[in-house]
């Protein structure tokens, strides 16, 4: 699916950012909160160019109700397995308590 939202632009140039900025020497991290209707294969490569360059990402997706397993399938190939999280447009005031949980689990993580 070619969707409209530049997910892979804005992570790029957040990782760009966190290179040229932040020369500490620690865990970096970056959590994305999209829709899921972008253009997954070429997320895929800025994840994978991403994560090659020592930076962790991970999603969170809300998603229009009715659109699970199509947004589980995009986050399975575009951020892969156990590193996104779905949660249906219709329980969006649920998303202060869904980033909290996945913060908690990621960070819980070893690097």
């Amino acid at each position: 699916h070619r969707g409209g939202t530049d997910e892979s632009g804005a992570l790029a140039r957040t990782v760009v950012h966190l290179r040229e900025n932040d020369t500490r020497d620690c865990r970096k991290i970056v959590i994305c909160v999209g829709d899921g209707q972008t253009d997954t294969d070429q997320l895929r490569q800025t994840v994978e160019a991403t994560t090659r360059a020592g930076v962790e990402v991970y999603s969170v997706i809300v998603h229009p109700n009715g659109r699970r397993n199509k947004t589980k399938m995009h986050g399975d190939k575009a951020f892969g397995k156990s590193r996104f999280c779905a949660l249906a447009e219709s329980d969006q005031g649920k998303l202060p308590t869904v980033l909290t949980s996945f913060v908690t689990r990621v960070l819980s993580k070893s690097a």
